[in-house]
């Protein structure tokens, strides 16, 4: 009897501590299933908040504002049809515009054909240039932007000089019935050169740009921006300080240029293709090249160096690089160039090193034009002798036509690359 109570006693202990041995498993497997469970929905966690994180991408930047203004005036310029709400709609429809409207359209046409001829000729050439952003630079050009563009559409920028004055933004709400009349016909007048010719006529350009209210290259540039399709953005006028930044200019107090006068003014317009597509800069400096007046200038051939690496363009620039006073500005398009296009105007043959740019010639090389037969390079005959890989053109470029039309390519052997920020690209306000 005591010893099968003992033995009860004894089996009800292992049974006790069997059971509890249960309960610290079952409760060991409780926890380790909380905290599989807790360690599941934590890494849930952090995958769901991953996968958020990629799938909420920050919103992208507001759409820019811009005063459709300068665009509704570059069309209007330009002869093209007005967009829907036009805020110039009060002079769309008026004979005096429709009239100025046949009249661009009529001569846009023919020059579309030239440009066409072109953009072909430079896709097959340097095709891969014109996919580059590179900075443009186009010295002597006048307002000749439909060129350059066509040439190389893609820049982030392109950079322009010459003699004629930018002129002011203009407002032709300010014009009477009259004068807004005379200024569409002065327009026609100073664009006549550019369609018929492929280039301005300084003369002629600093008279008709400056006897009327639209005055300067402004109201050029912003037309043919139009007429290459692109949406004209902002349009202000500017002046390079003593530290080559440009500031821009809120009165239209000052304008005229002389040879003693050291600030640069110039005008600054953005444009893009369409919305979406990348804004682009166009900056117009006025001023005198020669090299007294660069001399006395630091801050702009320091600002014009900076621009280095350059896609650099020369026609119809008068032969002025030929000549000792204007050593500055050759020099700089010879440091700068990394793609140099030019007619037989721009730098002399015999400064275009071979050993450091691949040269290609085109077209043909004959005497210059009557006025400019003194500038006549023997040197470049007999290039154009020598070179077999030498093509013909079916397009006039310069002061020649299609059957006198010469220009080369120089590629550098040993590209530089682009620098992520542009010094000079700097701005200022008053």
């Amino acid at each position: 009897m005591y010893t099968r109570f003992k033995i009860g006693d004894e089996m009800r202990k292992i049974a006790s501590y069997f059971f509890d041995d249960v309960k610290r498993l079952k409760f060991g497997l409780l926890t380790l299933t909380m905290l599989a469970a807790l360690g599941a929905a934590a890494c849930g966690g952090k995958q769901e908040s991953k996968k958020q994180t990629v799938e909420t991408s920050p919103p992208p930047p507001p759409e820019p504002v811009f005063d459709r203004y300068w665009n509704d005036l570059a069309r209007l310029l330009a002869g093209l049809d007005p967009l829907p709400g036009s805020v110039l709609d009060s002079l769309e429809k008026l004979p005096e515009t429709e009239r100025h409207r046949r009249v661009l359209q009529a001569e846009w046409n023919v020059k579309k054909q030239h440009l066409a001829k072109l953009e072909a000729f430079a896709e097959s050439e340097f095709g891969d240039v014109r996919k580059l952003d590179r900075t443009v630079f186009y010295p002597f050009s006048g307002p000749d932007f439909i060129t350059i563009h066509t040439l190389f559409p893609r820049a982030k920028k392109y950079v322009m000089f010459g003699l004629e004055q930018e002129g002011t933004p203009p407002d032709v709400f300010k014009l009477s019935r009259a004068r807004y009349d005379y200024n569409l016909r002065n327009i026609q007048t100073a664009l006549d050169d550019i369609m018929r010719l492929n280039f301005f006529m300084t003369l002629d350009m600093s008279v008709e740009l400056h006897r009327a209210e639209l005055s300067g290259v402004t109201p050029i540039l912003m037309l043919l921006m139009a007429l290459r399709e692109n949406e004209v953005l902002d349009v202000k006028r500017f002046h390079l300080n003593s530290e080559r930044r440009i500031v821009y200019l809120t009165d239209s107090s000052k304008i005229m240029q002389n040879p003693k006068d050291t600030s640069v003014t110039g005008v600054e317009i953005q444009f893009r293709k369409h919305k979406g597509k990348p804004i682009q800069t166009l900056q117009y400096f006025s001023f005198n090249a020669e090299d007294p007046a660069l001399s006395r200038s630091k801050n702009l051939t320091e600002y014009l160096l900076a621009l280095s690496p350059t896609t650099t363009y020369v026609k119809s620039a008068s032969y002025l690089m030929h000549n000792a006073g204007f050593s500055i500005v050759r020099d700089i398009v010879l440091e700068n160039s990394d793609f140099l296009m030019q007619d037989d105007t721009g730098l002399p043959w015999r400064m275009i090193d071979k050993n450091t740019f691949d040269v290609r010639l085109y077209g043909n090389y004959v005497t210059p034009i009557p006025i400019f037969r003194n500038y006549y390079q023997p040197d470049l005959v007999q290039a154009y002798q020598r070179d077999t890989t030498r093509k013909n053109v079916d397009f006039g470029l310069g002061y020649g036509n299609p059957t006198l039309t010469n220009f080369l390519t120089a590629r550098r052997k040993a590209p530089r690359p682009v620098p992520a920020a542009s010094k000079p690209d700097s701005a200022a306000q008053p």
